[in-house]
């Protein structure tokens, strides 16, 4: 079977995916993985985390896995929304040219 339409939904399901993760990810990924690595970083430095290089690079290495967490959710949701759309798309464009057939079979069989 073709898979076609599926592939376009896909692709066009990824670029979505990317776009919207820009538009809607990157800034709160950013701060919910950085809110997380002050807290972490305050846990094991002291109470309130000093300025040093330590911390600085658990909150920066959060904000990158927060980063990072939100683009997997988007592209992941979106492609797969897109690959379910695509297959069903296809399934009934098949189901149509299976009933023009069984209709001009029927039409054949009367005649």
């Amino acid at each position: 079977m073709d898979k076609k339409i599926t592939c376009a939904a896909m692709c066009i399901g990824g670029g979505l995916g990317l776009i919207l993760f820009v538009v809607f990810g990157i800034l709160p990924g950013s701060l919910f993985g950085g809110i997380a690595g002050l807290h972490i970083a305050g846990k094991l430095v002291s109470l309130s985390p000093v300025p040093s290089l330590f911390s600085k690079l658990i909150v920066a290495a959060f904000m990158i896995a927060g980063l990072a967490l939100t683009a997997i959710v988007f592209l992941s949701l979106l492609l797969a929304t897109a690959k379910t759309l695509g297959y069903v798309m296809e399934r009934f464009s098949n189901l149509k040219a299976v009933n023009e057939l069984i209709a001009d079979a029927k039409v054949k069989k009367w005649q």
